[in-house]
């Protein structure tokens, strides 16, 4: 379990500032003792944070966040309530089902929090004579799951954050030299990747420089192969796992004209 000095670490690389402020705020009433309104405002942090992270996939022309802004840009001028609280029940399934921004496993913790949020927010869901009360370890695991699964993540994961590192390495500009490709994957959405988006690259890469349409371009080859090797500097211990796991398969499947792809590999 990680311990508060490593939470407070954690506050300082979520990139909302709003958000930034309400895990904050749910971090202090934890060490308050004061548990129930910290699961509020880790639950408000959650919201907070989608709700930024959409508008900033707006500005990449997304049509989806498009849609989803203008909701909110409606509900926050007619101060619509109802609005506001029919949004609030479809915004964490929104994350991962439109935008990809959580996986399964990391939708299943967060809906935990909100479930806690209700019964901590909502005295009538527990009974008249009942205060549901989360323990310690239930307030510091939701401030952890919150952190570690979205806040300190940039906006982009899933397929939308593949297809732009792709569209980069297929670019005539992106570079051959190592330390330059580095520089720029990690200051894309590969720089702090979830585990899956590092594997899916890695294997459709190998894919692509072996067998895909654009094995036969020298040029691409060359761009393709540094960034895998700009990728496994940036995560090399997840590298290592997908090459261990699933690059036997790859070259087991491989047809006898593709072999002499992989000395571009070595």
């Amino acid at each position: 379990m990680p311990t508060l000095l490593d939470i407070d670490e954690a506050i300082l690389k979520v990139r909302s500032p709003a958000a930034r402020a309400m895990i904050g705020d749910a971090v202090a009433a934890f060490r308050a003792g004061a548990f129930r309104p910290a699961v509020v405002a880790v639950w408000t942090a959650v919201m907070v944070d989608i709700m930024s992270k959409v508008r900033e996939l707006e500005l990449t022309g997304d049509a989806r966040a498009k849609q989803l802004v203008a909701k909110l840009d409606q509900i926050e001028q007619t101060n619509d309530v109802n609005g506001s609280l029919q949004l609030e029940q479809t915004l964490l399934d929104d994350a991962r089902k439109d935008f990809e921004l959580i996986d399964h496993h990391e939708y299943t913790d967060l809906a935990r929090l909100r479930e806690d949020r209700h019964r901590c927010a909502h005295p009538a869901m527990q009974g008249a004579d009942r205060v549901y009360a989360p323990s310690e370890e239930q307030v510091r695991y939701h401030i952890t799951c919150a952190l570690r699964h979205l806040l300190t993540q940039p906006p982009m994961q899933g397929r939308a954050a593949l297809d732009r590192v792709h569209a980069d390495v297929e670019s005539t500009l992106f570079p051959t030299d190592l330390t330059a490709a580095i520089r720029l994957l990690a200051g894309g959405p590969l720089g702090r990747a979830r585990p899956v988006l590092v594997r899916d690259f890695v294997v459709s890469t190998l894919k692509a420089v072996l067998r895909g349409p654009l094995a036969v371009d020298v040029g691409f080859v060359s761009r393709a192969t540094t960034a895998l090797g700009a990728v496994e500097e940036i995560h090399r211990e997840e590298v290592a796992k997908v090459f261990s796991q699933k690059v036997p398969a790859i070259l087991g499947a491989l047809e006898d004209e593709a072999l002499p792809r992989l000395v571009a590999l070595a």
